[in-house]
């Protein structure tokens, strides 16, 4: 099994036969008979080799999980879903810019927003009036930021209603930005 982006968490494993369908081919039926067979061990040792992996190899086998009903064929089901890697914010204040870089990939943006929705950020010499509105979204900030980023090891991002709609004329704006370092060999 291999994680997409970022590592593995295996959330449940299981060892035995709990269907008669399931990895049945060219088995008897009296292999496949017990469907209430499950091994008490088979989540330590899934979790133990993959939680935090990019990939993991399993086997499926007696000499690993306890065996819970001899002589009956068994497999291993395994669920888990991928934790993406290290998400990094970027805030940047009304009509300023800052520069990201990706040491090692190419910058793969998750969301990106441009308004106000806290009076604290971004307000060191600001007027309360300005400071405010706190429900000021611009509705399109997303696709910018990703058009002009993704793929890119370096790029530079600007806080400016020429680039967004103005959600809320009158409000000071910052820009924030979601992101990872996409790893070369899932590119």
């Amino acid at each position: 099994m291999a994680a997409d982006v970022g590592v593995i968490q295996i959330t449940s494993a299981s060892f035995g036969r709990t269907d008669r369908r399931v990895c049945s081919r060219g088995h008897p039926e009296h292999e496949l008979r017990n469907t209430n067979c499950v091994s008490p061990n088979a989540l330590a040792p899934v979790s133990q080799s993959c939680n935090g992996q990019q990939s993991c190899e399993l086997y499926a086998t007696s000499d690993i999980f306890t065996d819970p009903c001899p002589g009956t064929y068994k497999y291993l089901t395994v669920s888990y879903y991928c934790l993406p890697p290290e998400i990094r914010t970027l805030v940047i204040c009304d009509d300023a810019h800052d520069v990201v870089r990706c040491d090692v990939g190419v910058i793969q943006i998750t969301s990106a927003s441009f308004g106000r929705t806290d009076r604290r950020v971004c307000s060191r010499g600001h007027p309360e009036h300005e400071l405010r509105n706190t429900n000021c979204v611009s509705p399109n900030a997303l696709a910018p930021v990703s058009q002009s980023c993704n793929g890119q090891q370096i790029c530079e991002f600007y806080a400016t209603s020429d680039i967004f709609t103005d959600p809320c004329p009158g409000t000071y704006k910052y820009l924030t930005v979601s992101y990872y370092c996409l790893p070369p060999e899932i590119q």
